[in-house]
């Protein structure tokens, strides 16, 4: 895989912006090609990598703004993509149902890294997704009652709880 040594180059050289896209690139080319001997990837490597790549996504969030190649000056974050959103999220998604997997079976993290399909990875942005407003986050909020709806704010926990909520979530949690 091409991608990897030019990953591990750009941690060398402590290039975050580099090593932020490739982190999740390669943690999205471990989706679409699963394990394969060639490459032995587990549910642990896959969330190993992704961990790596919110770190260092995180990092640069709180900098707030990056020196510029080109022109010498300093450029804001918004300009600079720090992982294509279709990539960023994908990833996030499956490894939100992994990390979900793993609370369930520990033994899970072990299990050979299985290859996804285009379709099956936006589907699996449903785990990133708050129950209410629909919008994707990273950080989310579950239902303290049922765990299994998730929110991104405690207005929409509120606003979903009075719509429909409610009634899902008694039948949910008995």
């Amino acid at each position: 895989m091409a991608i990897l040594p030019a990953l591990k180059s750009a941690e060398v050289q402590k290039d975050d912006l580099k090593a932020c896209r490739l982190q999740w690139m390669y943690c999205r080319i471990m989706l679409l090609t699963g394990s394969r001997p060639s490459l032995p990837f587990t549910v642990s490597t896959f969330q190993a990598h992704v961990n790596q790549g919110k770190q260092c996504k995180a990092r640069l969030d709180s900098w707030g703004e990056f020196p510029c190649a080109h022109t010498g000056g300093w450029t804001p974050v918004p300009s600079i993509s720090l992982a294509l959103p279709d990539t960023y999220w994908d990833c996030l998604g499956i490894s939100a149902h992994f990390k979900a997997a793993i609370k369930r079976d520990p033994a899970f993290a072990a299990t050979e890294l299985p290859a996804f399909t285009e379709v099956a990875l936006k589907e699996a942005r449903m785990h990133v997704r708050c129950h209410y407003c629909q919008e994707l986050n990273g950080e989310l909020m579950f239902c303290s009652r049922c765990h299994v709806a998730k929110y991104c704010s405690k207005d929409c926990q509120k606003k979903h709880w009075i719509s429909v909520h409610k009634q899902l979530c008694i039948a949910a949690a008995s």
